[in-house]
């Protein structure tokens, strides 16, 4: 599942019909009334939707680290600039863990995560093995791809904006 939410959703060609895929667990739900958040990432030219925010601990996923690694050597192999220092920053700032928003639901713009940097990227990923390897989930993954490649401006957080949620439900 990881892999598939990661990468293979973008391989299949009725995904480029549309601007926005929107991810919602079946242990989730939607809670009173929302606005359209379709519009707003339109209005506001977000790529991303996220949930919330949290961390991922080695302790728990045994490799999650090598993450930290290959992201860093992976920026530096390619001159990547982050568009968002500050998130990649915090992405590993607490010991032993990485932060991701979690993906139980997700909003993402196809035409960003299908762009060439983006791609390149995921398909790095991807032949590390990491995903199968060590687990390494969309979540964290989603997360350091848009501290990589998305402004601060272009990733909204649900929580910003008081929307009801349950997970599990």
């Amino acid at each position: 599942m990881c892999r598939f939410w990661f990468k293979l959703i973008l391989d299949i060609p009725l995904i480029n019909k549309y601007d926005y895929v929107m991810r919602l667990d079946s242990d989730s739900k939607v809670m009173g009334v929302w606005f359209n958040v379709f519009e707003l990432m339109k209005n506001k030219t977000a790529v991303n939707f996220a949930n919330v925010e949290q961390a991922d601990t080695e302790a728990i996923l045994p490799g999650l680290m090598k993450l930290k690694t290959f992201t860093l050597d992976y920026q530096k192999k390619y001159g990547i600039i982050p568009k968002n220092p500050i998130r990649l920053t915090r992405a590993f700032d607490i010991p032993n863990h990485i932060r991701l928003h979690n993906t139980n639901f997700d909003i993402f713009k196809v035409e960003f995560f299908k762009s060439q940097p983006v791609t390149h990227w995921t398909n790095a990923v991807d032949e590390s093995f990491g995903i199968f390897r060590y687990r390494w989930g969309d979540h964290v993954l989603r997360y350091l791809t848009t501290a990589m490649f998305a402004t601060p401006n272009e990733v909204l957080v649900r929580t910003d904006f008081n929307l009801s949620y349950c997970h599990p439900c």
